[in-house]
């Protein structure tokens, strides 16, 4: 059963999902999103208020190149794993959230741009760190 609160998606050949600007009702990352839309290349969320990127909440999402993910302040923890599967990634911004580690399991081979400021960050894996691309 859904509610308001819920992010409603139908199978379909999305190749950008932008915008979910202001809806603070995004409670969660929808898991599975790209085994129904496979075709995402882009992402942009701007102020939803879910706390946890799951392992699985990017989940298929091969031909995703660029994520960006700001003032959400609610987003305080990622699965280490939650990217793994981004393997074309070569921008990713987490801005402005509340986010203390950053202990990613995958060094995104492609990466050309990583934000990461405004958080309360803690602690960042330093051997992920160093197996970025320069």
């Amino acid at each position: 059963m859904s509610s308001e609160n819920d992010l409603n998606v139908t199978k379909s050949n999305l190749v950008t999902l932008v915008r979910y600007n202001g809806i603070r009702t995004l409670n969660y990352f929808p898991a599975g999103l790209f085994d129904l839309f496979p075709e995402i290349k882009e992402i942009i969320i701007r102020v939803a208020n879910f706390k946890t990127i799951s392992s699985n909440s990017f989940k298929n999402a091969k031909k995703l190149w660029w994520i960006m993910i700001f003032d959400t302040k609610s987003l305080v923890t990622i699965a280490p794993d939650a990217f793994n599967d981004c393997t074309n990634l070569e921008y990713l911004s987490l801005t402005n959230s509340s986010v203390t580690v950053f202990d990613f399991q995958y060094s995104f081979p492609k990466l050309r741009q990583l934000e990461i400021s405004w958080n309360s960050i803690e602690a960042v894996n330093r051997e992920w760190y160093q197996n970025l691309p320069n």
